[in-house]
């Protein structure tokens, strides 16, 4: 064939390539190539449309060939390395991009191709000081100001990114892409209506792009907007061959606006999204699980994992043995809360413990559950708490904080550990919060998880308050001992994060704080259903932390509703002045001296609370009681005191569990029994406080209370004659 059919056919080829008519181009380029397989240029130029095409195989090995022929081509190294950059071989790329720009030193493609590669590899920083250095030369290049701006975001310099895009669409005004991430960064920002806008214009731009419709919906859902959003997911579901994103978005706006059912089968749409192993067992349909064994493993983060446990109590009472997989951080206070489940504490990619289970019939996620247990809000139990503390350590912990003064201990965290792709926008800053740190009369406690220690030097050096922070408690990993802390504490104050919902699931009192809208966990009710004793201080306008704080700065103002006094030292101190007695309060003093040379005597614990339940401090009693009991487990005079104290607060079903335990250890203790019978009769209970008192009676029958006690009894149940025979044996 003649050089100059070859010249020609490649004139035609190189006109269909420039006009898009790939298929045209490619068969002239290979015709040439049938011809000439050395025709570099062909080679080149085929690699390319190759390239285009996507056809990355047969791209690469075109343009190796054009190179073995001239092996110093800036632009056939540039598009080699930005073909093989596409099948995420960025460590092959890099040196064939350097090379061309060693070549070819402002060769813009490369430059602009070469930092595409390094952001790849998480070379952010170089990748953005090679966009600048285009940019400088090339400043009107669209697609640069677009990467750069790609860059910017992954660091989080989210003002900088959104000008990258910006400048882009000025250059390019029907860029979709850089509408779709300048509206993203915009939400990010909280400019709410500025995001809307934008990506508006990307779906006008682009209506089949699903990435825009999806963002459109989550910015509406952002402003409140629920059935607007819910409109726009449901177009985006139209648009996206994988659906599951989007129908997990979907229910978070079903759940927000309390329409349950609905919300809880769109939910089970995370599963593909979060791409679980699936384990040997059938999955719980929501039947009866009457003589059968069920695990319940753990999916997503500590916090949604600690609020679906609140299910756990009900699958553990219907089914025959329940087992509990959860984050080993929760082992200790699950089995606690969780006596009659096995409690699983593994970290979420160790699956080997399954194969080592008794025979387990039926699994579920813990997310799962809800869509069976948790249909309406009525199904929401109304019991303070469900998760229990190492009572041990709560005491250990509320004697620490007496150490600190008198008043009321309020424990606060103010973000997550997480705070990318826009969390921020759901938290407070420390720094923000001087109106209440500044309130008289309270101890704050730190309970902020990650590395806070610059946070709270700045709020010091701002605002003269110290927070409380107890080095020798880790946060993070310690959660037995966090919420142990957190139980003796009066109050917790707290972003949603982690510590917020183990708060609530312990049983504290909690005020938590939320960004504007309504959060799915919220389930379209005004508070928040899983934990009834969490109150929700939440945005009126977005980004408007300072009215928040405001409204909390107000409620600790006009004074807390605590469930227990904080001024436990000062209450005693007045009991005192009021009741003792002189050799009572002489007494008390001789045991604290005592206590001071002994401090790990339950002995001398036991009989300090005597001597303060005496003089009817049954507060500071409880708690000496207690920590009797904490140094001797089995010490019954204790338990059997503790029990007595309980009931003169009227806690008789505690009080009651005391006296048995105390029975449990001495069966033969009669005022354990004598005691017991009373509360039980207290209860209404009336023919096992008959039970326990007869039982008294035999142990004991010259002991007084016991034939009080029978005579109170027998009264109630209109006996009189007998009645009157027990007040005279009395």
């Amino acid at each position: 064939m003649g050089k100059n059919s070859i010249n020609t056919w490649y004139q035609e080829a190189f006109q269909c390539h420039t006009k898009g008519d790939l298929a045209g181009a490619k068969t002239l380029y290979r015709r040439i190539l049938s011809s000439s397989p050395k025709h570099a240029q062909s080679l080149f130029l085929l690699g390319t449309l190759e390239s285009q095409c996507e056809q990355i195989a047969a791209a690469e090995g075109y343009l190796r060939r054009a190179l073995a022929l001239r092996p110093d081509w800036p632009e056939a190294l540039n598009n080699l390395g930005l073909t093989i950059s596409r099948l995420g071989r960025y460590d092959e790329a890099e040196p064939l991009l350097r090379r061309a720009l060693a070549l070819s030193p402002n060769y813009p493609d490369a430059m602009q191709n070469l930092a595409g590669v390094l952001d790849e590899k998480g070379e952010i920083e170089d990748a953005i000081n090679l966009y600048q250095q285009l940019l400088i030369l090339h400043p009107n290049r669209a697609n640069a100001h677009y990467g750069l701006g790609l860059s910017l975001k992954r660091l989080q310099r989210l003002e900088e990114a959104a000008r990258s895009f910006e400048r882009t669409i000025e250059l390019s005004p029907e860029h979709f892409d850089a509408c779709n991430n300048l509206g993203a960064m915009l939400k990010i920002l909280n400019r709410l209506e500025d995001a809307e806008r934008w990506l508006r214009r990307a779906v006008e731009i682009n209506p089949n792009f699903h990435g825009a419709t999806n963002n459109l919906a989550a910015t509406l859902q952002a402003q409140d907007r629920l059935l607007e959003a819910l409109e726009q997911y449901d177009r985006a579901l139209t648009l996206d061959a994988e659906k599951s994103l989007v129908q997990w978005n979907r229910a978070f706006i079903l759940l927000a606006l309390g329409r349950l059912k609905e919300g809880w089968a769109a939910y089970e749409w995370r599963r593909p999204v979060y791409e679980w192993e699936a384990l040997p067992f059938p999955e719980w349909d929501g039947t009866s699980l009457a003589g059968k064994t069920i695990l319940i493993f753990t999916e997503q983060g500590l916090g949604d994992e600690v609020m679906f446990a609140s299910c756990a109590s009900d699958l553990i009472e219907c089914a025959a043995h329940c087992f509990i997989e959860c984050d080993p951080r929760l082992a200790s206070i699950y089995q606690r809360s969780f006596p009659k489940a096995t409690v699983i504490g593994v970290k979420r990619a160790d699956r080997d413990w399954i194969q080592k289970l008794p025979p387990v019939d039926l699994q579920i996620p813990a997310g799962s559950i809800a869509q069976f247990l948790r249909t309406d809000i009525d199904s929401f139990p109304t019991r303070p708490g469900y998760l229990i503390a190492d009572p041990v350590q709560v005491e250990r912990w509320r004697i620490r904080l007496r150490s600190l003064g008198v008043e009321p201990k309020i424990g606060i965290t103010w973000r997550s550990g997480l705070t990318r792709e826009g969390r921020h926008r759901n938290y407070s800053r420390l720094s923000e919060w001087g109106e209440i740190l500044r309130i008289p009369g309270l101890t704050f406690i730190n309970l902020q998880y990650d590395e806070c220690k610059e946070e709270l030097a700045i709020a010091y050096r701002l605002f003269g308050v110290k927070i409380h922070a107890f080095s020798e408690l880790d946060l993070f990993n310690d959660l037995d001992g966090a919420a142990a802390l957190t139980s003796a504490l009066d109050l917790v104050i707290a972003a949603g994060n982690a510590v917020c919902e183990i708060s609530g699931a312990l049983g504290v009192s909690v005020w938590r704080l939320e960004a504007h809208g309504r959060p799915w966990t919220s389930l379209g009710t005004p508070n928040f259903p899983w934990h009834p004793k969490m109150r929700i201080f939440r945005q009126k306008t977005p980004g408007d932390w300072a009215e928040v704080l405001a409204r909390v700065k107000e409620s600790l103002s006009t004074g807390l509703d605590l469930p227990n006094p904080p001024s436990f030292y000062a209450e005693g101190e007045k009991k005192a002045l009021l009741l003792n007695s002189p050799d009572l309060k002489v007494l008390e003093l001789e045991y604290r001296q005592a206590l001071a040379e002994s401090p790990n005597s339950p002995e001398i614990y036991n009989n300090l609370a005597n001597v303060l339940f005496d003089v009817r401090n049954f507060i500071e009693a409880e708690n000496y009681y207690r920590i009797a009991i904490s140094l001797h487990p089995n010490f019954p005079e204790a338990h059997y005191n503790l029990a007595n104290v309980l009931h003169e607060r009227g806690e008789y079903e505690a009080s009651v569990a005391e006296q048995r335990v105390a029975i449990a250890l001495r069966p033969r203790y009669a005022e354990a029994h004598c005691n017991l019978g009373r509360t039980l009769q207290e209860l209404g209970k009336l023919e096992e406080a008959e039970s326990e008192l007869r039982q008294a009676l035999v142990l004991a029958p010259n002991l007084p209370e016991v034939h009080h006690n029978l005579g109170t009894l027998f009264h109630s149940k209109d006996r009189l004659e007998d009645s009157v025979l027990c007040y005279q044996q009395a």
